[in-house]
């Protein structure tokens, strides 16, 4: 361990905290005067309990950043360098932001969101307990690979009649009706039939 090596991660302005987090395990284990060190991805998910598809993805931002330096060692380990002396990229120079998507958003994604954020609004404008909204809209989308907006729409405007008048205790959450399929739940008078 190197206190120079930890003193300029720490000082080093990074732009994402889990990412600055990953560099300061990298000084930590760097040698004092190479600037060099070799841990297995699984020490560094250790070292800073972040799972390997984020420990990954960190390490690409900070070597596309100028922080680090990588090289494949035999095929068997990566050698991690400092860039110590190298002048870090400014902020208006650095790699787009890691909770960006890595490819460009195409109109047609955009239209589509609008168009489920607009189908969202009808569902929930039925639904009877409104509680839970950002849930809800998440679960929408998935119920949407499974089932059409008509069919929930339909089955939720059911649903908001056969709980007229109940408590609201018992009303289940939108998230919980989508994430159960309720839409496909058989309603008492289709389940008894007409009595």
């Amino acid at each position: 361990m190197s206190f120079r090596h930890m003193a300029w991660a720490m000082e080093t302005k990074i732009g994402d905290p889990l990412a600055k987090l990953l560099l300061v395990a990298l000084a930590d284990r760097a040698d004092k005067d190479t600037g060099q060190c070799w841990p297995s991805l699984a020490r560094l998910c250790e070292d800073t309990e972040m799972s390997m598809a984020t420990v990954t993805r960190r390490l690409h931002y900070l070597e596309e950043g100028g922080f680090i330096r990588r090289d494949q060692r035999d095929q068997k380990s990566t050698l991690y360098t400092l860039s110590l002396t190298e002048r870090p990229l400014s902020l208006t120079e650095r790699p787009p932001s890691l909770s960006q998507r890595d490819e460009p958003i195409t109109m047609n994604q955009s239209e589509n969101n609008k168009d489920i954020l607009i189908e969202f609004e009808e569902f929930w404008s039925v639904y009877p307990r409104k509680v839970g909204k950002g849930q809800a809209r998440a679960a929408f989308k998935a119920a949407l690979r499974k089932a059409t907006k008509d069919e929930l729409v339909s089955a939720v405007t059911k649903y908001a009649e056969q709980v007229r008048g109940k408590d609201i205790a018992y009303i289940a959450h939108a998230s919980t009706w989508l994430h159960g399929e309720r839409w496909l739940d058989e309603t008492e008078a289709t389940a008894w039939g007409d009595i």
